[in-house]
């Protein structure tokens, strides 16, 4: 017995996408047919003349769009190549001459076992599958009704599926039964054979064009249904008249509708009803009785024919041989369940191209299940732990060290493939931790007592490296978080992320999740007027590591926080011609007047009396820095960090240069255009070589994190109305309090804490 993956059972389109979707990511599977040809319903059981009715946008099968010649309805033999072509690029390589005769559970087994006969080499064959798709859809046998006399009928019958052409039918009479898509295009070229060409139309039936049918799935997009039915229907009487003048009624309901509920698709003209109204085509209604060559009609008419030709349709043959998915599909082998939840059984058991939405149902069937079977082996392989932390930096590592002290167990999430990248690849070299060391250390690692006061960036990363080391934290690096969400029936949190290094995608539970992305997650530029025609270099802060590629040049920092005049004072003293925009009032300390604050604050002072010792010794050190173009906000600067997050500037040396005239200060831009100039709010225009823009970052928290639980609003920021570290769920968030390290610190004891007491809450209900 061949233990595989996936069977897939049908090598038709619907089977082959199948199959490129797994290989995409992939999955082992196997293709059984019971042809000697992949496609053989187009290859052995259409007729001619025949092309796709649907545009060709609509028939593409995944990963591989038709040719951009191709026409856009495309002939018969054009699709047969397409087809060869799909399988051959993609890699699918079907075993024909296997016909299905049993496919069951087995459920010790946890397997599909499927018996299949070879019949090139008259054996039997056994396969064991975890998933089994059954892509042999619902035209897999051709039905012709039992009419009273059918049998004892003197000429030729066949189902439409046996008609080529309409060579061997000159000059006879010829009946189509059905008016749908195969009946209507059989009459037609019955009637260009010279053969003497009836139809019966046994049921309303609406008939469009291809352009009309093109228009309307095309309006779908963007209408609803039955505002498209109505514009459609609208378009097809003036098209093509009132035929129920020539017995061919409409039915009642739009043709979209009909399509979607009940799968029954309108009949796209290809020049019949032409024939039809000047009676070359002849229309009757249904059969009622047949004797010898003569046909007996509802309406009370005869007629003899010579042949009769059923387009009648199919019927699935799939509980000929699927002992078991009776939850998958009815006694007549189709679906039980509607589009779109109509393709996934249990245990493993799916079906494609039972949509009856044509090649474009199949795509999204094909894609569906491979990414359902994906999703259902990444389940197998998921690893699970106490905690999910995302993201590796010092929000992530302190909260997984405090996790670790309490013996809790917890995997840590990064996309970059190292720690703190946000240190150690997106700052500028002259940066150090702009606050003292005792508001920056994580918990329960202090800084060495030989660190100076105010860290260089180097010292702080070698600092954060002996903290992984010290409290084993061991980050998964290179996994990109994708999604993030709570399930209910499980308890759990579900996090799916993409594995760089393997291009893989993992799957990993945890009873709690921690959000340690932080604020600064990604960098935001403004959209400025004219700024993509910008004849110079822009980049943002965290792209600049220091000014040697900017000696003799003009550059503009925009923005007048830490990182802004830091940058302008580093690009100034490497020989660059600096300036900077100032977008809003700003309060500039120096180190000194922070560290006193923040002592100050410890012996619990109130903010509004440590604000007015800290502006006072800043006016003190600096005076008026309006008159520079730096004016001060009314509210105090410890004041606006706890109210809105926003840091006050902590002067390295800029200032100075600003007041000597060698940095300039400029409003906020106004616009960019081509030949570097910039024009700012005051009127003034000035040439600039680069623009280095230190004007933040945003969360992307909620870019995977599916449900906010309370915690976080739409910006990926925690909700006014909450801690910013706890949530609903189990959800937390580290390094959201707009605090710095210090509030870092803070969020990774609680959320440790909070944690352990929850668990231990439950072991104690459930003893």
């Amino acid at each position: 017995m061949e233990k595989i993956v996936v069977v897939i059972i049908g090598a038709g389109p619907a089977g082959l996408a199948t199959s490129a979707c797994l290989n995409h990511f992939s999955i082992p599977n196997i293709v059984l047919e019971r042809e000697d040809c992949c496609g053989s319903l187009w290859k052995k059981r259409s007729y001619d003349r025949m092309s796709l009715h649907i545009a060709k946008q609509f028939c593409e099968l995944p990963h591989m769009p038709f040719p951009s010649n191709a026409p856009t309805f495309m002939p018969r033999i054009d699709f047969i190549n397409y087809l060869d072509n799909y399988a051959s690029q993609i890699g699918i390589n079907p075993r024909f001459h296997r016909s299905v005769e049993s496919a069951s559970y087995d459920q010790n087994a946890k397997s599909w076992i499927i018996e299949v006969k070879n019949t090139a080499l008259d054996k039997f064959e056994f396969y064991a599958a975890q998933f089994l798709v059954v892509a042999t859809g619902e035209n897999n046998e051709g039905l012709i009704p039992q009419l009273p006399g059918l049998d004892s009928f003197r000429g030729e019958y066949i189902h439409s599926s046996q008609y080529k052409n309409g060579n061997t039918f000159s000059g006879k009479d010829v009946l189509v039964v059905g008016c749908g898509n195969s009946g209507l295009e059989i009459a037609y070229d019955l009637s260009n054979s010279g053969a003497q060409t009836s139809v019966v139309a046994h049921r309303p039936v609406h008939i469009l064009t291809k352009e009309i049918v093109l228009l309307g799935m095309l309006l779908l997009k963007v209408l609803p249904c039955k505002l498209v039915d109505y514009i459609v229907m609208l378009l097809s009487k003036q098209k093509l008249g009132d035929i129920s003048h020539y017995g061919l009624k409409r039915q009642t309901m739009g043709p979209f509708y009909l399509k979607q509920t009940t799968g029954q698709s309108p009949t796209i003209d290809v020049g019949a009803i032409g024939k039809i109204k000047t009676g070359e085509i002849k229309v009757f209604p249904s059969v009622m009785r047949i004797n010898g060559k003569e046909i007996n009609f509802e309406n009370g008419k005869t007629k003899q024919f010579d042949a009769i030709i059923f387009a009648t349709g199919y019927r699935s043959t799939v509980r000929n041989w699927l002992k078991e998915g009776g939850d998958l599909f009815n006694d007549s082998g189709m679906p039980k369940r509607s589009s779109p939840s109509h393709w996934k059984g249990e245990n493993g058991l799916y079906c494609a191209g039972f949509a009856r939405n044509g090649l474009l149902g199949i795509s999204v069937d094909a894609q569906n299940i491979a990414k359902d079977i994906k999703l259902a082996l990444s389940m197998e392989m998921a690893e699970e732990a106490d905690v999910i932390i995302v993201g590796a930096g010092p929000a992530g590592l302190a909260a997984s060290a405090c996790l670790n002290r309490l013996h809790i167990s917890n995997i840590l999430l990064e996309r970059e493939d190292c720690c703190a990248s946000l240190w150690k690849k997106r700052s500028y070299d002259r940066l150090k931790l702009h606050l003292a060391k005792e508001f920056c250390a994580l918990p329960y690692m202090p800084f060495p007592p030989n660190a100076p006061r105010f860290v260089p960036r180097i010292q702080f990363i070698q600092y954060l490296e002996n903290y992984v080391s010290h409290f084993q934290v061991n980050p998964q690096c290179n996994r990109c978080v994708v999604s993030a969400e709570y399930d209910q029936s499980r308890r759990r949190w579900k996090v799916v992320a993409e594995n760089s290094a393997s291009n893989t995608e993992e799957l990993f539970f945890g009873k709690y999740l921690v959000a340690a992305t932080g604020e600064n997650s990604e960098g935001v530029i403004p959209n400025l007027p004219g700024l993509n025609l910008f004849g110079g270099d822009y980049l943002h802060s965290s792209e600049y590591r220091n000014g040697n590629a900017y000696k003799g040049k003009n550059v503009l920092v925009v923005g007048c926080g830490n990182s802004g005049m830091e940058i302008a004072y580093d690009l100034h003293n490497w020989g660059a011609k600096a300036s900077i925009a100032v977008r809003s009032p700003v309060h500039i300390l120096n180190k000194n007047i922070v560290w006193l604050s923040m002592t100050i604050l410890k012996f619990h002072v109130s903010i509004k009396k440590v604000d007015k010792i800290a502006t006072r010794l800043a006016k003190l050190q600096y005076g008026n820095l309006s008159k520079y173009g730096l004016p001060r906000p009314k509210e105090g600067p410890f004041y606006l960090k706890a109210t809105t997050g926003r840091s006050a500037t902590i002067d390295v040396g800029c200032l100075k240069n600003i007041k000597k005239g060698k940095v300039k200060v400029y409003p906020t831009i106004k616009s960019v255009d081509r030949s570097k100039y910039i024009e700012f709010d005051n009127g003034d225009m000035r040439k600039f070589d680069a623009i280095i823009f230190a004007t933040g970052y945003r969360s992307t928290v909620r870019k995977w994190l599916k449900d906010g639980g309370g915690l976080f609003d739409e910006t990926g920021l925690p909700t006014k109305n909450t801690n910013s570290w706890k949530g609903e769920n189990g959800l937390y968030g580290a390094g959201f309090a707009r605090q710095g390290l210090f509030g870092i610190a803070k969020d990774a004891r609680n959320i440790a804490e909070d944690i352990k007491s929850d668990l231990t809450s439950q072991n104690q209900r459930n003893n």
